[in-house]
């Protein structure tokens, strides 16, 4: 996996994961959903991941497959140019030099 250059992401949902310690086990980048954006709560969630982006200079966030959230979350993103932020890979995410 590493050679291929593969990461190790964990949504967040499990409590308890395992995730990180499997990830250092195989000595791959690791990283875990800063933001939850959920249904009923969705436009605070992404305000939520736009503060931690601007904070820390990148955030990840995971969406369920709900009705209405892939249109929710395109509208949010062609407003994030004029915002200052812009979408980038989850890997991207992982490597950005804030990103603790």
């Amino acid at each position: 996996m590493k050679r291929r250059g593969l990461i190790y992401f964990d949504d967040g949902s499990v409590e308890g994961s395992t995730a990180g310690e499997i990830a250092k086990d195989l000595e791959l980048e690791y990283s875990t959903a800063q933001v939850r954006l959920d249904g009923a709560t969705l436009d605070k969630a992404l305000a939520e991941l736009e503060a931690a982006a601007k904070a820390q200079g990148a955030a990840i966030g995971v969406a369920k497959a709900e009705p209405g959230t892939a249109k929710r979350i395109a509208d949010w993103a062609g407003s994030l140019e004029e915002k200052g932020l812009v979408l980038v890979p989850v890997s991207a995410a992982m490597r950005s030099p804030r990103q603790s």
